[in-house]
């Protein structure tokens, strides 16, 4: 009976870890980066997003909410990928970004070259052999911690580079100081018009103790 009990308890607190709390913000959130991959699909230039929170705002599990969404279809021939969810390793450059990707995409050879204009070209035709139609990218600033010119006119490019040769649109998540790099170039940043922020949820005044309220009455 005590078995019983404490696999009860395990199975109720790890329901209280995966809870997902669906907030209006949330919800408009998620409709904009879909909104964001259909878009896309009618031509023209794709339009990405950024969203940016600290540690602890909610990013993960918002990226997972959408995933659950658009999961991997396996087909005779292929695996189709509709949306390619990448996280970027620490001190990550094209190169390395770019094999990240490939590994993601289920490219056995990812390791084998670093040349970053032949990665770039598997890179984008693996993404059409997929029919990848979002890629979301989990902690760019892991892109630009070293935050010079160098680093991020390069990253800068590399990211452009491959929006504009796959012609497929990019939900870009990180850390608050992620934003830099759309300073860094203005072609880029037209293409991320939209930039969201995550924040925790706290009621410290008034006007968060109402839409808290609100909240509940939902």
């Amino acid at each position: 009976r005590e078995d019983r009990l404490r696999n009860e308890i395990k199975q109720q607190l790890q329901q209280v870890r995966e809870l997902f709390v669906n907030t209006p913000y949330l919800t408009a959130l998620l409709n904009e980066i879909e909104e964001c991959r259909q878009d896309s699909l009618l031509g023209g230039e794709p339009e990405c997003v950024l969203i940016t929170g600290n540690t602890g705002a909610g990013k993960t599990s918002l990226i997972q909410r959408y995933l659950d969404k658009h999961p991997r279809e396996a087909q005779d021939d292929k695996t189709v990928i509709s949306v390619l969810f990448t996280t970027l390793p620490e001190n990550a450059s094209p190169v390395s970004a770019s094999q990240q990707m490939l590994k993601d995409l289920g490219d056995s050879f990812y390791y084998t070259s670093k040349n970053e204009v032949l990665l770039s070209n598997r890179l984008v035709t693996l993404l059409r052999q997929c029919g990848t139609e979002l890629i979301i990218i989990d902690e760019f600033q892991h892109m630009i911690e070293r935050r010079n010119s160098r680093v991020l006119h390069r990253a800068a490019d590399w990211l452009k580079t491959l929006i504009v040769r796959s012609n497929v649109p990019v939900a870009m998540f990180g850390m608050p100081h992620s934003r830099v790099i759309l300073d860094s170039n203005a072609q880029l940043a037209r293409r991320f018009m939209l930039q969201r922020q995550l924040k925790p949820f706290r009621v410290k005044n008034e006007k968060e103790r109402l839409i808290f309220l609100q909240f509940l009455a939902i």
